[in-house]
């Protein structure tokens, strides 16, 4: 039973993540996210067989069924990810009581939200407020319904105010860098996504996933640097290391925290 329930939710994750594909094409070029799929290149409306999450693209041998373009590798390999992070999340969380079964939609939701931002940023650079706004409220209103179900509001670890404190300590930390630097270090969309890292994460996991963003960033840098790919003037997408930071910490927060804490924190 156990095998047919990892099944399930993973095709149920990888379905979302062929919406994910959709929206990550459609978003950034002002299109609706409604009507027919069709194949960038030719414009050929795909058929019911040629949306099948992941089995399409291997029958079709990643190529147009009319004009045998090469199909991106980024469409299967988001819907294998999402369906992955759905089943690792049923597993981890192994829901029992209504507010268990309310953070497991609420944690299937950020990881959406965070594939989208990391795949969009990279590709364009942008994070989207027709992304993060919505998100931010959805989140909002799922915090404050996981708080009246634990009868708890007024801790910093409770959802709803240690979300909004961690939003409003990140979203405050990146204004400043996005203010002194104007806008050279990080783009505004950062400073706006920091609200959906502390709504999603709480006080201190937002906090943290912005220090392990930065080494990320610092990581991928000095390779990039040293084999002259990249200049100090160069602009990484920054929203790739805060959305991959956010999906860390919602599968190993509290292990990463205790590693921190024991070896790098300094009193």
């Amino acid at each position: 039973m156990e095998y047919l329930y990892n099944l399930f939710f993973f095709v149920i994750g990888a379905c979302l993540g062929s919406f994910l594909n959709v929206a990550i094409f459609r978003l950034p070029n002002d299109l609706p996210l409604t009507g027919r799929s069709q194949c960038p290149y030719c414009k050929a409306t795909l058929t019911p067989l040629q949306l099948i999450p992941i089995l399409s693209w291997l029958m079709l041998r990643g190529k147009c069924a009319k004009c045998k373009h090469a199909i991106s590798f980024q469409y299967p390999l988001i819907e294998v990810v999402t369906g992955i992070f759905f089943v690792f999340t049923w597993f981890q969380l192994g829901p029992y009581f209504l507010s268990d079964y309310l953070l497991l939609f609420r944690n299937w939701f950020v990881i959406l939200i965070c594939i989208a931002v990391f795949v969009i940023d990279l590709r364009h650079k942008l994070i989207l407020d027709v992304i993060t706004f919505p998100s931010i409220i959805l989140l909002l209103v799922c915090n404050i319904w996981l708080d009246y179900l634990q009868g708890s509001f007024l801790t910093l670890d409770s959802y709803t105010l240690g979300g909004l404190v961690a939003g409003t300590a990140a979203s405050l930390l990146f204004y400043l860098f996005w203010f002194f630097s104007k806008g050279t270090w990080i783009g505004f969309g950062d400073v706006k996504f920091a609200w959906v890292m502390g709504l999603a994460l709480g006080f201190p996991g937002a906090l943290f996933a912005v220090m392990l963003a930065a080494y990320l960033g610092v990581f991928v840098s000095i390779p990039l640097l040293l084999l002259k790919k990249a200049s100090f003037k160069t602009q990484l997408p920054f929203g790739c290391f805060l959305s991959a930071s956010v999906l860390v910490l919602v599968f190993f927060s509290s292990t990463l925290l205790d590693i921190y804490i024991k070896y790098f924190a300094v009193y």
